[in-house]
């Protein structure tokens, strides 16, 4: 077993932000008392996010919530949108980048005091391991918390078609990636938001907050046929503006000051 890795400047500026993200969501996922569903991550790379949502479950003793981590363990796949480059290390979005073993997620997280029986992890790259039969094996009913971190249209895509039918009105969907690529609405995650909505007009999104300096989450609705219909005629009387998820109305401000919010990350091994 190697070291572990140190950490670069990038994960050291969002461990506040994960922190606080993770203690909003799990407050939310709590309010009736217990957990509405499982922590699904997508795109774990060193663990630093699904420290901070087991370290938040653990404050306000979610025991029901399983947490399951899928990554390729191999870095990012290479797509349309995401080409091999010769130099990975000068763009952050090319094939390879972001790899860490299986094996050395563990360890990182297992350092971090994370319960490795309370895990499931599920290694491949989505377009290949993200299938009913896996939804069947792994027997999630719900999905209270989901988490995409995979920066890349592609990836999500294949992550938002898997979670769409384990999601309930109150679950909670983050994306790590909402404003990168200059938060072009037709780039990455919000492109694949964006069609995902289009697809299933039951789902509406309603922007809760936003955290590091990409991040967004959002609170899930699934709406009746007349709602849908409503929903639409709104939509037409404030002059088009839609239901997508990058248009909603924000539901609640993230204050990273909040001295009720949890710490930055104390000192120890890198995530």
């Amino acid at each position: 077993m190697s070291q572990i890795p140190p950490a670069g400047i990038l994960d050291l500026m969002s461990n506040r932000g994960v922190n606080v993200a993770a203690e909003l969501a799990m407050r939310w996922c709590k309010r009736g008392g217990k957990s509405l569903g499982d922590y699904l991550e997508f795109g774990t790379y060193r663990g630093s996010s699904f420290t901070a949502f087991f370290r938040a479950a653990q404050r306000h003793d979610v025991t029901d919530m399983r947490f399951y981590g899928f990554d390729s363990f191999e870095g990012l796949p290479e797509t349309p949108t995401c080409p091999p480059d010769e130099d990975p290390t000068e763009t952050a979005f090319v094939a390879g980048n972001y790899s860490c073993s299986e094996e050395e997620f563990r360890h990182i997280v297992a350092f971090r005091g994370v319960d490795l029986s309370r895990v499931t992890l599920v290694p491949g790259f989505f377009d290949q391991s993200l299938t009913e039969e896996l939804k069947v094996d792994l027997a999630i009913a719900s999905a209270g918390i989901v988490n995409i971190d995979c920066d890349l249209y592609e990836s999500t895509v294949d992550v938002l078609n898997f979670v769409t039918s384990l999601l309930r009105s109150g679950s909670l969907i983050l994306f790590d990636d909402w404003l990168s690529y200059d938060a072009h609405p037709l780039r990455g995650e919000q492109r694949a938001c964006r069609e995902w909505l289009d697809e299933h007009p039951e789902i509406h999104l309603t922007e809760y907050f936003k955290y590091t300096r990409t991040g967004a989450a959002f609170i899930v609705s699934m709406l009746t046929p007349y709602e849908q219909q409503v929903m639409q005629r709104d939509a037409g009387t404030r002059g088009g503006v839609g239901r997508d998820a990058d248009r909603s109305r924000t539901a609640a401000p993230m204050d990273s000051e909040d001295g009720d919010l949890p710490a930055e990350t104390e000192p120890g091994p890198p995530v």
